[in-house]
């Protein structure tokens, strides 16, 4: 009549262990309940809401995102009942907390964060630029790739980065935006990659490494203090590069299409906790699969044969890996 303890907390022996003694229907789903529980999503990992309005902000690897759309293809296949709007805003020679390295006349990220539909005129010396904005974007939640350019400036730069990025972390998570709180997910700069050419500087490329990693570091401090979730990838990167048969980036630093589709599903994945394309469903009939072949192997009773009980085991795992593979989507190359 129930069980003595919450499974899903147990370690992977103890709960092998607890399995030896039960029979084999109460294996099979204190098994499931274990293996649900070790999937979990962590507390830090990104819940969207219906309706929630996600900008981009940042330098040069949320710029680049706008080309080919991977990572925003992957948010909205997972979420089709949201009605989600994504903006991207990057601009590669923004920094944080310093004025946007564009025209005088662009209007501040702010601008664009809260957008309303009607007219806005910027006038500076002679020049005059009026923005039209035809429909309503009140960013809700914002994925902010900072550190790149503000890496340049090195170790002796790294004080005044924390302490910009603090500010601004500080000053979004206030804001209203027109849709309540706003969520932040920050984001560290990718590495500097090796495009092992004789046209490409490789020692170069090693010292921006050199700061990127102090300023990463940095990153993920001031997201600590502040609460807020924070995606590491400067070290997916590395194993990206290490990894791919041919370059993920233009130059070294700016992704191409490779790149955007191979980073894409490491972001779904650091920002919601799951696998991009991996269904409630398909999940739940892989579980119970593998909750079967591992019944197979522990004691089973007559009326449970082991070998009926694997066969089971297979034929479902095949079903959940056949739905998994019909929802995971496909990006381009």
């Amino acid at each position: 009549t129930g069980f003595p303890f919450p499974t899903s907390t147990m370690p992977p022996r103890m709960a092998f262990l607890f399995l030896q003694n039960q029979n084999p229907m109460r294996k099979l789903f204190t098994l499931l309940l274990a293996l649900l529980g070790f999937t979990s999503v962590s507390a830090q990992n990104l819940a969207l809401e219906k309706g929630d309005n996600i900008a981009f902000v940042g330098s040069g690897f949320a710029d680049r995102q706008q080309h080919h759309g991977n990572f925003e293809t992957l948010i909205h296949q997972a979420f089709p009942q949201h009605n989600i709007v994504v903006r991207n805003l990057g601009f590669s020679g923004d920094e944080v907390g310093v004025k946007p390295h564009r025209s005088d006349e662009v209007a501040g990220l702010d601008y664009f964060l809260n957008m309303k539909p009607g007219a806005l005129t910027t006038t500076v010396g002679k020049t005059e630029v009026t923005y039209h904005a035809g429909a309503h974007f009140h960013a809700n939640v914002i994925f902010a790739y900072w550190g790149f350019n503000e890496s340049f400036a090195g170790p002796a730069g790294l004080d005044t980065f924390k302490t910009n990025l603090d500010g601004w972390l500080k000053k979004t998570l206030a804001a209203d935006y027109g849709k309540g709180k706003v969520r932040v997910v920050l984001f560290s700069p990718i590495a500097h990659e090796d495009l092992k050419s004789p046209h490409f500087d490789a020692k170069l490329a090693a010292e921006n490494n050199k700061n990127l990693a102090l300023y990463t570091s940095a990153m993920a401090e001031v997201a600590k203090a502040n609460s807020v979730q924070f995606v590491d990838l400067f070290a997916a990167s590395q194993k990206l590069f290490a990894a791919a048969k041919s370059p993920l980036t233009l130059n070294g630093i700016h992704v191409n299409a490779a790149g955007d589709a191979a980073f894409a599903p490491v972001q779904f994945q650091a920002v919601f906790g799951k696998a991009a394309g991996v269904s409630t469903p398909s999940l739940v009939v892989l579980l119970v699969g593998i909750a079967l072949l591992v019944l197979g192997f522990v004691k089973a009773d007559k009326e449970n044969p082991r070998a009926i009980v694997k066969a089971a085991g297979v034929v479902v795992l095949g079903l959940g890996a056949l739905l998994a593979s019909a929802a995971t989507p496909r990006v381009r190359p």
